[in-house]
C-alpha cells in the first residue's frame, strides 16, 4: 500500500495498534471492502488471519478489490469466526446491519455502457434483500457499503432512498480515499459526503481519511 503514499507508511502496524487500544473483544466492528489484494481466497488467508486475530466481532462486505470474495457458504466455512454481509443482515445484541458492495452512482444522463446499468440495478437489489432480512425489532439499524451511496451532486439515488425507507440510522462506507500527495498527477480526491440526509448519518470510514483510527458510531 506505500505506493499510495506516506499516509500508508506501516499502516498494518497502526491498524493493529489503534485497534486493540480502542476496541474490546464485545465491540461490534464493520470492515466495508477492500479487505486484502489477494485474487484467491488462499491469497488472502494472510490478512484474514490478521482480522481474525484482533478483537471484537467483526462483519466483512466484499469491495471492488475482493478478487478472493467466494460464495457465502465458503466464506462461512473457511472462517466461521468472522461474519460475510451477502444478500443477508447481520443482528448482535441490538444492533442490525444490512449492506450491500454496490456500484458507481448512475450519471445524469444514464450509464453509458448497459454493463453498469445491470450491476447497479443488482446492487439496489441485494441491499434491498439485505434490508429486509433484518426485521424490525432491532434497536440500531445500520448499513455499509463499499462504494458511496451518494455524493453531493448525487443526492436521492436509489440506494439513499432505499436506506432512508428502510430506517437506517447510519450508514458507512469507504472506496474514496485520499489523493497521492506526493504525485501532481493524481489530481484532487474524490469529495465525499458525509452527514446526516435525509434521517442517515453518512460516514466515508477508508483507512486513510480515517488515518487509520477506527471510528466510533454508538
Amino acid at each position: 500500500m506505500d505506493r499510495f503514499g506516506s499516509v500508508w507508511e506501516r499502516h498494518h502496524e497502526r491498524i493493529e495498534s489503534n485497534w486493540r487500544s480502542l476496541i474490546q473483544p464485545d465491540d461490534l466492528v464493520l470492515l466495508p471492502g477492500d479487505l486484502s489484494w489477494g485474487m484467491r481466497l488462499e491469497d488472502a488467508q494472510i490478512d484474514l488471519d490478521f482480522i481474525r486475530a484482533l478483537p471484537g466481532c467483526k462483519v466483512l462486505l466484499r469491495g471492488n478489490h475482493d478478487y478472493w470474495w467466494q460464495s457465502r457458504s465458503k466464506l462461512r466455512k473457511a472462517f466461521p469466526d468472522l461474519h460475510f454481509l451477502q444478500n443477508d443482515a447481520f443482528i448482535y445484541q441490538d444492533v442490525g446491519v444490512c449492506g450491500t458492495r454496490g456500484w458507481d452512482l448512475r450519471p445524469a444522463r444514464g450509464f453509458q455502457d448497459p454493463h453498469d446499468e445491470t450491476i447497479f440495478k443488482r446492487e439496489v437489489e441485494r441491499l434491498k434483500l439485505s434490508t429486509q432480512s433484518m426485521g424490525k425489532k432491532v434497536a440500531h439499524r445500520l448499513a455499509m457499503l463499499h462504494y458511496p451511496p451518494l455524493l453531493p451532486h448525487h443526492k436521492d439515488t436509489e440506494f439513499s432512498r432505499l436506506l432512508t425507507d428502510s430506517g437506517i440510522q447510519t450508514c458507512v462506507y469507504g472506496h474514496l480515499h485520499l489523493a497521492n500527495i506526493d504525485d501532481e498527477t493524481s489530481g484532487p480526491p474524490p469529495r465525499p459526503f458525509e452527514g446526516e440526509y435525509r434521517g442517515v448519518d453518512y460516514r466515508i470510514v477508508a483507512c486513510d481519511r480515517l488515518n487509520m483510527v477506527p471510528l466510533q458510531l454508538l
